[in-house]
């Protein structure tokens, strides 16, 4: 197993990382899968991602609309969501959103990525987990599952239909 300080959880065991983050089109490494920020995905065009020889896939942070890529899911080989901060949870609504529109591909979360956000994350669609917290790993090498109770937030299960919103007051 790769003893890097990061590792790729795929909500059973730890894989093996094939995709390399790029921040530009000119960081991108000649003929290996590469990830890039939306924009720069964007600037690279069709024609420029087909030239790279090898699969191009996509990451977004939290303030960026699924809407710029809505249109190529069935071409994106991979999505990465950005989670900067532990609290910020606006990529478990993209996850929702891009299964829900139909892409079945890899969606992987990145960043701030913690043992506690393990379970609902899987549940909302995410598929690889980039972990870089000691804690997290140590738990998850030793088949430490997390586990909720309780869920309120929505997820793509049935079991939304039972408790979506039970917190909401409606008008009489």
């Amino acid at each position: 197993m790769n003893e890097s300080k990061t590792k790729i959880w795929n909500g059973e065991t730890f894989i093996d990382d094939e995709w390399v983050e790029a921040e530009t089109v000119a960081d991108l490494a000649p003929s290996r899968p590469s990830i890039l920020p939306v924009a720069e995905w964007q600037a690279l065009g069709d024609e420029g991602r087909q030239a790279h020889g090898a699969p191009i896939g996509v990451r977004l942070e939290p303030g960026d609309d699924i809407a710029a890529i809505i249109e190529a899911l069935d071409d994106l080989p991979i999505v990465a969501l950005s989670f900067p901060a532990y609290t910020d949870g606006r990529s478990y609504s993209k996850a929702v959103r891009l299964r829900r529109a139909g892409y079945d591909g890899p969606i992987r979360a990145v960043g701030d990525v913690l043992y506690d956000q393990v379970d609902h994350m899987i549940r909302t669609g995410f598929s690889e987990l980039v972990i870089t917290n000691a804690p997290t790993i140590a738990k998850l090498e030793r088949a430490e599952l997390p586990g909720i109770d309780h869920r309120y937030q929505p997820s793509l299960d049935e079991e939304q239909k039972t408790n979506r919103f039970t917190w909401r007051r409606h008008a009489a």
